[in-house]
């Protein structure tokens, strides 16, 4: 059994430390089991990539872009995260792949570790400087070689833009500005697998979680998603809310899509009232979309300047504080627009790209509604 006097415990994976080429793409799952007497803290489970390129001069903090130890801004380098009850063993399951996006630089470079600390498991709990925690039974297994998998060695399961979008690598690339306001990962006790959580604490409850796609979208299409939530231990319905949010650094301020350095644009596909329905799963789609089209300005990537983000933000207002809400995932419909008659289709996905969503919403799981 182990045992966390300070805000991060470091520890490093063994498995990469004869050669990092032979791990790349490798999956791992992590097993432990956590315990703290404090009240509200939140466990994270994440890596760290250390790569003498990633610095230049401009570096001032180790962490930061143009920095050796920088990670992306997407969060792929997030393995978990998990609400901790005070005084309860808490385990932790979560599976991770190795490389990829956590490997690069500020410009997309992948970077192999060097040596053995160079790339690391890392552990904290959030909520105040030396917190003590307990960790035990730790267990971190490969459980598919990067030789054996038929997919690119940064795959990871995604939708249209969306990356892991049903928890299948718990809560990589979703984030949050503050740790302490993150959602958290738990098994739903009907559909028997991971979903993300956002519970009624009031520091926590209208906070946005979001994901950043930029680099995913393709410029001149139109989306659509569907989405599940179940809504808990509330009296009234909850305001659920999708944001699409593009941040566009301007250098024309005359002739550019704004007169400021610094221009913002929304989509809003989704923004309704959601009732807890019996506490049951409830089928959403969101509206039809485009990605930023602008019949008087044209297509983004010919502005002068360049895309800071592309946010994919949730969430709620008017929670009551005791409330809850939970999403089980989210998947790209086909759409097909024809201007000139305004003739919408939208059709499902075939199977092959919904077999890991089957087991929300197939017969076996009636508690499931469509909206």
């Amino acid at each position: 059994m182990s045992y966390g006097t300070v805000a991060t415990l470091v520890c490093y994976i063994v498995l990469i430390c004869k050669t990092f080429v032979s791990i790349t793409g490798d999956l791992i799952k992590v097993h432990m089991k956590v315990k703290t007497e404090e009240t509200g803290k939140i466990f994270q489970l994440y890596t760290g990539h250390y790569h003498k390129k990633k610095e230049s001069p401009d570096c001032t903090n180790i962490n930061q872009p143009k920095c050796p130890w920088y990670q992306s801004d997407n969060d792929a380098n997030v393995i978990s995260r998990h609400y901790l009850e005070p005084g309860e063993w808490t385990t932790i399951e979560a599976v991770h792949r190795i490389a990829g996006d956590e490997w690069k630089d500020h410009g997309g470079t992948e970077l192999y570790p060097k040596q053995c600390n160079h790339y690391q498991l890392r552990m904290r709990v959030a909520g105040g400087q030396n917190t003590p925690y307990w960790i035990d039974d730790m267990r971190v297994q490969k459980i598919l070689p990067a030789a054996e998998s038929l997919v690119p060695h940064d795959s990871v399961t995604s939708s249209g833009f969306i990356m892991n979008n049903i928890f299948e690598y718990s809560m990589s690339w979703w984030k949050i500005g503050d740790i302490m306001l993150a959602p958290i990962i738990e098994k739903d006790e009907d559909i028997q697998r991971d979903v993300m959580v956002i519970r009624g604490h009031n520091f926590i409850r209208d906070k946005v979680v979001l994901q950043n796609f930029k680099g995913r979208e393709i410029p001149q299409e139109v989306y659509q998603y569907r989405f599940w939530l179940k809504v808990l231990d509330v009296s009234r319905p909850i305001n659920f809310h999708i944001l699409v949010r593009m941040r566009f650094h301007n250098n024309d301020l005359v002739n550019g899509p704004c007169d400021k350095e610094e221009c913002v644009f929304d989509r809003r596909p989704f923004n309704q009232p959601v009732s807890s329905n019996g506490g049951v799963w409830q089928e959403f789609k969101t509206d039809v979309f485009d990605m930023f089209a602008d019949d008087e300005l044209g297509n983004y990537q010919d502005w002068d300047g360049y895309v800071k983000s592309m946010h994919w933000q949730l969430y709620s207002t008017d929670m009551e504080p005791l409330g809850t809400w939970k999403t089980a995932g989210f998947e790209a419909l086909t759409v097909t627009v024809s201007i000139s008659t305004l003739y919408l289709i939208v059709s499902y996905p075939d199977a092959s790209n919904s077999l890991l969503l089957a087991s929300i919403f197939d017969s076996r799981h009636p508690q499931l509604v469509q909206r």
